[in-house]
Protein backbone atom coordinates (compact mmCIF):
# COMPACT_ATOMS: atom_id res chain seq x y z
CA UNK A 1 0.00 0.00 0.00
CA UNK A 2 2.89 2.66 0.59
CA UNK A 3 4.32 1.76 -2.78
CA UNK A 4 0.77 2.20 -4.39
CA UNK A 5 0.33 5.95 -2.15
CA UNK A 6 3.91 6.88 -3.46
CA UNK A 7 3.92 6.05 -7.03
CA UNK A 8 0.31 8.02 -6.55
CA UNK A 9 1.69 10.60 -4.81
CA UNK A 10 4.54 11.08 -7.61
CA UNK A 11 2.52 10.89 -10.31
CA UNK A 12 -0.19 13.93 -8.98
CA UNK A 13 3.06 15.95 -8.67
CA UNK A 14 4.78 15.28 -11.75
CA UNK A 15 1.06 16.31 -13.68
CA UNK A 16 1.82 20.07 -14.37
CA UNK A 17 4.87 19.37 -16.21
CA UNK A 18 2.77 17.93 -18.97
CA UNK A 19 1.20 20.76 -19.29
CA UNK A 20 4.54 22.55 -20.21
CA UNK A 21 5.21 19.76 -22.50
CA UNK A 22 4.10 21.67 -25.76
CA UNK A 23 6.90 22.98 -28.13
CA UNK A 24 6.31 24.38 -31.34
CA UNK A 25 9.99 24.02 -32.22
CA UNK A 26 10.89 20.50 -32.43
CA UNK A 27 14.00 20.47 -34.58
CA UNK A 28 15.46 17.09 -35.41
CA UNK A 29 12.03 14.88 -33.57
CA UNK A 30 9.96 16.38 -35.60
CA UNK A 31 11.74 15.94 -38.82
CA UNK A 32 12.07 11.98 -38.04
CA UNK A 33 8.58 11.45 -37.22
CA UNK A 34 8.17 13.30 -41.08
CA UNK A 35 10.57 10.94 -42.65
CA UNK A 36 9.23 7.77 -40.57
CA UNK A 37 6.10 8.84 -41.43
CA UNK A 38 7.05 9.04 -45.19
CA UNK A 39 8.54 5.98 -45.01
CA UNK A 40 5.60 3.86 -43.45
CA UNK A 41 3.30 5.51 -46.07
CA UNK A 42 5.27 5.26 -49.37
CA UNK A 43 7.53 2.23 -49.07
CA UNK A 44 6.28 -0.07 -46.25
CA UNK A 45 2.25 -0.17 -46.89
CA UNK A 46 2.70 -0.61 -50.81
CA UNK A 47 5.05 -3.39 -50.41
CA UNK A 48 2.91 -5.23 -48.01
CA UNK A 49 0.02 -4.65 -50.00
CA UNK A 50 1.80 -5.79 -52.72
CA UNK A 51 3.24 -9.01 -50.52
CA UNK A 52 0.18 -9.62 -49.87
CA UNK A 53 -1.26 -9.91 -53.82
CA UNK A 54 1.70 -11.94 -54.50
CA UNK A 55 0.48 -14.48 -52.12
CA UNK A 56 -3.21 -14.73 -53.49
CA UNK A 57 -1.91 -14.78 -57.20
CA UNK A 58 0.53 -17.77 -56.00
CA UNK A 59 -2.11 -19.59 -54.51
CA UNK A 60 -4.35 -19.04 -57.36
CA UNK A 61 -1.53 -20.55 -59.25
CA UNK A 62 -0.70 -23.44 -57.12
CA UNK A 63 -4.40 -24.43 -56.74
CA UNK A 64 -5.29 -24.22 -61.07
CA UNK A 65 -2.28 -24.46 -63.01
CA UNK A 66 0.49 -26.36 -60.92
CA UNK A 67 -1.84 -28.54 -59.15
CA UNK A 68 -4.40 -29.71 -61.08
CA UNK A 69 -4.02 -33.71 -60.03
CA UNK A 70 -2.49 -33.79 -56.70
CA UNK A 71 -5.41 -32.77 -53.94
CA UNK A 72 -2.95 -31.87 -50.85
CA UNK A 73 -1.20 -29.18 -53.08
CA UNK A 74 -4.64 -27.84 -53.99
CA UNK A 75 -5.53 -27.25 -50.34
CA UNK A 76 -1.62 -25.19 -50.04
CA UNK A 77 -3.20 -23.60 -52.95
CA UNK A 78 -6.71 -22.97 -51.23
CA UNK A 79 -4.94 -22.04 -48.02
CA UNK A 80 -2.42 -18.99 -50.04
CA UNK A 81 -5.23 -17.74 -51.56
CA UNK A 82 -7.35 -17.21 -47.94
CA UNK A 83 -4.41 -16.20 -46.33
CA UNK A 84 -3.67 -13.15 -49.17
CA UNK A 85 -7.88 -12.28 -48.84
CA UNK A 86 -7.42 -12.28 -45.30
CA UNK A 87 -4.54 -9.85 -45.52
CA UNK A 88 -6.01 -7.67 -48.10
CA UNK A 89 -8.83 -7.33 -45.48
CA UNK A 90 -7.30 -6.47 -42.68
CA UNK A 91 -5.00 -3.91 -44.26
CA UNK A 92 -8.55 -2.44 -45.38
CA UNK A 93 -9.41 -2.12 -42.44
CA UNK A 94 -7.06 -0.62 -40.66
CA UNK A 95 -6.58 1.44 -42.91
CA UNK A 96 -10.21 2.46 -42.71
CA UNK A 97 -9.85 2.92 -39.51
CA UNK A 98 -7.07 4.98 -39.18
CA UNK A 99 -8.96 7.57 -42.35
CA UNK A 100 -11.95 7.61 -39.81
CA UNK A 101 -10.20 8.76 -36.79
CA UNK A 102 -7.81 11.15 -38.20
CA UNK A 103 -10.95 12.71 -39.96
CA UNK A 104 -12.92 12.79 -36.86
CA UNK A 105 -9.73 14.12 -34.60
CA UNK A 106 -9.30 16.46 -37.55
CA UNK A 107 -5.19 15.80 -37.70
CA UNK A 108 -5.41 14.38 -41.39
CA UNK A 109 -4.60 15.76 -44.65
CA UNK A 110 -5.18 19.92 -44.51
CA UNK A 111 -7.16 19.48 -42.06
CA UNK A 112 -4.59 19.99 -39.35
CA UNK A 113 -5.71 20.96 -35.60
CA UNK A 114 -4.35 24.53 -34.71
CA UNK A 115 -3.04 25.16 -31.56
CA UNK A 116 -4.60 27.92 -29.10
CA UNK A 117 -1.58 30.13 -28.51
CA UNK A 118 -1.70 32.80 -25.46
CA UNK A 119 -1.34 36.40 -27.07
CA UNK A 120 1.56 38.31 -26.77
CA UNK A 121 3.55 34.95 -25.68
CA UNK A 122 5.84 33.33 -28.08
Amino acid sequence: MKKYLSGLTAAFALMPVFAFAQNSNLGYFSSFFRSLSDIINNILVPLVFGLALLTFFWGVLKYFIFSSDDEEKRKEGRQLMLYGIIGFVVMVAIWGIVGVLTNALGIGGNNSVTLPTIPGAR
